[in-house]
């Protein structure tokens, strides 16, 4: 008996230093304050009790998931994990707080937009991207561009140094082939590729007079140079007008 009771503080002694040589790390800086006592967080020998540990302490949260309200309340992923499952607080001081440290697994992008998850994403819904303002980009959408799916434009989930003029992604549909240059913006909106928005008096240097007014603002005639023997400015601008007037 004398050596049992006499084994006991030794017991009690080599049960705190176990405790030491087995804890996988130092707690997170919020909690450092418990590290000194296993039994704030553990109970020995039921795990099971571990989350109501928590709870005892996380008060608002308690209430949260009691009432069914709030991110642990509400999120039926949540109400069937242990907090441990994300709340691993053996992790060091220095404890990474970012999205991407315990979600790169899930990240869909394969790190090709970087590790700024918050940008588009929140604790809401993981899989729902939140809504993003492109009008704050230097590129504001306007007219029938509002309604283009951004892989349309971004192929590949690819969104640094987009190419923004019109051309860039237009070019297949120019019926001019390349005749009138890239700035499509100076005939062309992007309310409806197909509306032409030239003014001849006000674009040009040449304001249409008389019979000119009724011609026809594209013909046929123009949509190929004519150029006659003698390949002279004056004769080509003279065989146009015939083949216009007949």
């Amino acid at each position: 008996m004398m050596v049992a009771a006499l084994s006991l503080p030794q017991l009690g002694a080599a049960q705190t230093l176990l405790e030491r040589l087995v804890m996988p790390g130092e707690l997170i800086e919020g909690h450092a304050r418990l590290e000194e006592d296993c039994g704030n967080c553990h109970a020995p020998f039921e795990q099971a009790s571990q989350d109501q540990l928590c709870l005892d302490c996380h008060k608002a949260v308690r209430a949260d998931v009691s009432a069914g309200q709030g991110f642990h309340g509400r999120h039926p992923a949540v109400a069937k994990a242990e907090c441990k499952h994300c709340h691993t607080d053996h992790k060091g001081r220095d404890a990474p707080t970012a999205c991407i440290a315990c979600h790169r697994d899930d990240d869909a992008h394969d790190g090709k937009l970087g590790e700024a998850c918050a940008d588009c994403h929140t604790t809401a819904d993981w899989r729902a991207a939140a809504s993003f303002d492109h009008q704050k980009t230097r590129f504001a959408l306007t007219g029938a561009h509002l309604k283009v799916r951004c892989q349309a434009c971004h192929l590949s989930e690819v969104y640094k140094d987009t190419p923004t003029a019109c051309a860039d992604c237009h070019r297949v549909q120019d019926v001019h082939d390349g005749r009138f240059g890239t700035r499509c913006e100076t005939c062309h909106d992007t309310a409806k590729w197909t509306s032409i928005r030239f003014d001849h008096d006000r674009d040009t240097k040449y304001a249409l007079t008389g019979a000119h007014r009724e011609t026809a603002a594209t013909p046929a005639i123009w949509a190929t140079p004519m150029t006659t023997n003698s390949g002279s400015a004056a004769s080509t601008a003279m065989a146009r007008t015939t083949s216009i007037t007949g």
